[in-house]
């Protein structure tokens, strides 16, 4: 590693790692390390009084003082400390406190804190005791979807409906509420608005609670347990395979499982293996779990799999399903995404009764659904439904009675027949779980009027949190999409007759905007004194030949974007300019600058790519002295953008790439760029820099194709780590710049085509 102030921090619970990794002082390894110290008790009482008394609106004073006493058996560990607050926090008596006090251990050397971990795990439910002690299944440190998981537990029967509270809804309980005794942490990796996907990860302390209380039912089986040869308990129930496991080694485990006393009811392969191996393993008649990701074809015999609950084959190559999956009527859950070739279902689908969710997304190949799918009255996830044409294909109409969830995707939608009873017939307008809707026909295939009947009845619930429509050739879209009161997401993409969008103003919470080849679209709102996209994150516009402007106003309206993060605009011909700014007080700003007039007060990110008639930063003409356009914008992207002649006034940029079609930008406003770490320079003439007078905090920079003259001072460039100078017409005074700065600079890596 290069560069100023590079340093390698390790953290670790075991002494003699510390000790290996030592300390570098004055460039030289010692053995000493930093030991964090224990929490006081102070902030102990206060970690497990928060957690115990969330419930109650006052707090005891009988309780309060056992607080002390219980804070003791911590041992200044805040994970013991969240444990068995929450453990405490559904006792309501002095004489249960003093109950959980007498079976709590205190915290020591020898045990650590898994006496008060497994207090807490004493404490739950049986159903959620189950639950946490399948989680040994998978090896420390791993992330695992929550959806995914609740239905493993529904699989192995775990847990179930409860008074008709679907067992989904059950599991999202019960893991909620183990997040709230610290059992789970959730690792949700998110992007701005609805399209998340929520991964769980048990802390590793909890993880060998999970392995204590699973008494070896779960097993995994890693490269360390084959290189061992490990014999697999004869107790073990549920087996995640999380390596490739050879021929010669298949035999041994598959007899080791014949020699189990008790039926195996979960395998998963995390990644592909031998075909013999699976099909082996796959006799196992007791499964109700199996996963198998990344086969070319199906390599079980399906009729040996009665009970199973829970089939899992995504990304894999196969063209069909055999028909005999059909009669595995209690199979509940069927994962099938990303199966690239897969052309068809079984026609027999509606004969699987017990399944609940089926996941298609990916198949890009699909023709059609299977007939009568309506008739499996259980389903609450159909991720991709594919309209087909045939008599054999289900229609939008066997929606209609489906509890459908979650996210749905229609595609084909050209194959609906004109007509608004037919789109009506899917009732998306009642199915109040959905979350995120899809509404595709094929490019090429679409009728404007079919469009517009069918679109116009495929109303949704005002609860919606994503909405997509690709190849829509409608002129206008329907109003239901206006009173979308809280809609997200919002994605529109090869609607090329579109001349107008719905009214984004009425949308209040719309996080993410992405528009892309509305050919005919002049602005995204029309006639409008004024328009504040009040939420807005995330905005790109690509590929909308005619756009003139974001909000065509009246009476000089101004529009403001006070939240948007994320600003990308590409292929926009007829752009001349970022709307009009409007004039932000500090009060609302909270920034280090008095007044700004800014439309995108919080822009960190922005990129401007083949914008042919781009040449001003705002609609005003005039822009005043000291008014920062972008006052906090980090990365800035231009690209093809040839018309434009000065840079942005953007005081907290960290990342400048200036790409080609754009030699007569001025760049001589870098120099007031203090923040910048980054500049890329791709074709580019810098006007007014026959000197180069960067700022000093740049540590990377690459010059392509700039026939320039410049200077390198040693006092601008000293914390210079990369200066990557490829050109083919480099001037010899450039060349000569360059070698002189490689000769006075001892940190910086100097790359130079032209010197070769």
């Amino acid at each position: 590693m290069q560069g100023v102030s590079c340093a390698v921090l390790v953290t670790t619970r075991e002494k003699q790692v510390a000790q290996l990794m030592g300390t570098v002082v004055d460039n030289s390894l010692t053995n000493s390390y930093h030991e964090v110290a224990i929490l006081g008790k102070e902030y102990i009482q206060e970690i497990i009084e928060t957690r115990a008394f969330s419930l109650k609106k006052s707090k005891l004073d009988d309780l309060v003082e056992l607080v002390s006493l219980i804070a003791d058996r911590c041992a200044g560990s805040p994970l013991a400390a969240k444990a068995i607050g929450s453990v405490l926090r559904n006792k309501t008596t002095k004489e249960e406190w003093e109950d959980v006090l007498r079976r709590s251990t205190i915290c020591d050397d020898e045990t650590g804190i898994l006496p008060i971990l497994k207090l807490s795990y004493n404490d739950l439910p049986i159903d959620m005791k189950q639950c946490f002690a399948f989680c040994a299944l998978c090896p420390k440190d791993y992330h695992i979807d929550m959806d995914k998981l609740i239905q493993l537990w529904m699989a192995n029967g775990f847990i179930s409906d409860r008074n008709k509270v679907p067992a989904e809804t059950v599991g999202k309980w019960i893991v909620n509420e183990m997040v709230s005794r610290s059992f789970f942490q959730y690792e949700e990796q998110r992007r701005i608005g609805y399209n998340s996907t929520t991964f769980l990860k048990v802390h590793d302390l909890m993880h060998d609670v999970a392995l204590s209380v699973s008494k070896k039912e779960c097993v995994c089986i890693t490269d360390e347990f084959i290189t061992n040869m490990e014999l697999l308990p004869s107790a073990a129930r549920h087996i995640l395979i999380e390596t490739s496991i050879e021929k010669e080694v298949h035999g041994y485990l598959y007899g080791s499982m014949r020699e189990m006393s008790r039926p195996i009811q979960t395998l998963m392969f995390d990644r592909s293996c031998d075909d013999v191996v699976v099909q082996h393993l796959s006799r196992i008649s007791s499964l109700r779990v199996l996963s198998m990701p990344l086969w070319c074809h199906l390599p079980i015999k399906l009729k040996h799999q009665c009970h199973l609950r829970f089939l899992h084959i995504t990304n894999s190559s196969i063209k069909e399903l055999p028909d005999d999956i059909t009669i595995l009527y209690n199979l509940q859950t069927l994962k099938l995404s990303g199966c690239f070739n897969l052309i068809r279902l079984p026609k027999r689908m509606k004969h699987m009764s017990a399944l609940r969710h089926l996941y298609t997304d990916g198949c890009t190949r699909l023709e059609c659904m299977p007939p009568e799918l309506g008739q499996i009255t259980s389903l609450r996830t159909i991720t991709w439904f594919v309209v087909g044409s045939g008599l054999s294909c289900s229609s939008l109409a066997e929606l209609k009675d489906l509890n459908i969830g979650g996210s749905l995707k229609l595609k084909q939608l050209e194959n609906v027949p004109a007509g608004r009873r037919n789109a009506e017939a899917a009732n998306l307008v009642n199915k109040k779980e959905l979350r995120q809707l899809t509404l595709e026909w094929t490019s090429g295939k679409a009728e404007e009027k079919q469009c517009h009947e069918v679109l116009e009845s495929l109303e949704a619930h005002d609860g919606l949190l994503a909405l997509e429509i690709y190849s829509y050739q409608g002129t206008s879209f329907p109003s239901w999409m206006g009173m979308l009161k809280n809609i997200l997401e919002l994605r529109l993409s090869d609607c090329s007759k579109a001349e107008q969008l719905p009214p984004l103003c009425q949308l209040a919470e719309l996080q993410l905007l992405h528009l892309e080849g509305l050919g005919n679209l002049r602005f995204l709102c029309s006639r409008c004194t004024s328009l504040t996209f009040g939420k807005l994150k995330d905005l790109k516009i690509v590929g909308l030949d005619v756009f003139e402007g974001f909000c065509e106003t009246v009476d000089g309206g101004a529009v403001a974007f006070p939240k948007l993060e994320i600003l990308h605009i590409e292929r926009c011909g007829n752009l001349a300019a970022l709307p009009k700014a409007s004039v932000l007080g500090e009060a609302y700003c909270g920034r280090d600058y008095t007044v700004a007039r800014s439309a995108f007060p919080e822009l960190k990110w922005l990129t401007l790519e083949d914008l042919c008639s781009f040449e001003r930063w705002e609609a005003a003409l005039e822009i005043e002295e000291g008014h920062a356009l972008f006052p906090v914008v980090e990365v800035v992207v231009i690209r093809k953008c040839p018309k434009l002649t000065t840079l942005l006034r953007a005081p907290k940029v960290k990342e400048l790439s200036i790409h080609e079609e754009n030699e007569h930008i001025s760049v001589g406003g870098i120099r007031c760029m203090t923040s910048l770490s980054t500049l890329h320079l791709i074709g580019v003439k810098p006007d007014g820099m026959e000197r180069w007078d960067h700022p000093s905090s740049v540590v990377d920079m690459k010059l392509w194709r700039c026939n320039l003259f410049f200077q390198v001072p040693t006092t601008c460039t000293a914390t210079m780590g990369l200066l990557w100078a490829a050109a083919r017409s480099v001037s010899y005074r450039m060349q000569r710049a360059c070698l002189l700065a490689r000769e006075s600079i001892p940190k910086l890596d100097f790359i130079a085509d032209a010197m070769h």
